[in-house]
């Protein structure tokens, strides 16, 4: 994999809830919340789920699972929801109403990039694809 970003996952809120003014969010602050899961993947289940039990806290309840980013953040703007997603989407997420903030301690800290057969890296087609591609996701990243 050649690294582009690191993204790391924090909590989605609607700004109107007393948490969006703070700059960090405990698991045990959002254990009364409504889970909204974006994605059919089950990583991402097992990011949240393990997040709270390596805290101690019991498994969040998680009531929705959806495939659309705007469906989960549509419900998020509701009280009472909340949804992991990448802390680099942040300005995606503001247009919506809602806020993200960083988990104190960490959700999940990746690597994101591209993958790809390290006999392709001698065709300069794709190595140029790659180099244009993390240029871009480069220049979208906050800070």
């Amino acid at each position: 994999m050649r690294k582009c970003a690191t993204v790391e996952h924090g909590v989605v809120l609607a700004a109107s809830d007393p948490l969006a003014g703070g700059s960090k969010v405990r698991a045990d602050q959002i254990l009364d919340r409504q889970g909204v899961i974006y994605s059919d993947d089950p990583e991402t289940e097992r990011w949240l789920t393990g997040y709270f039990i390596r805290h101690g806290l019991p498994e969040p309840t998680i009531c929705v699972r959806t495939s659309s980013f705007a469906n989960g953040m549509d419900l998020v703007r509701h009280p009472g929801f909340t949804m992991i997603a990448p802390i680099q989407l942040s300005a995606r997420i503001t247009d919506f109403g809602l806020v993200a903030l960083p988990a104190e301690p960490l959700i999940t800290r990746l690597p994101a990039g591209a993958y790809m057969r390290s006999s392709s890296a001698s065709y300069g087609a794709i190595t140029r694809f790659v180099d244009l591609v993390e240029t871009h996701v480069l220049a979208q990243l906050p800070g």
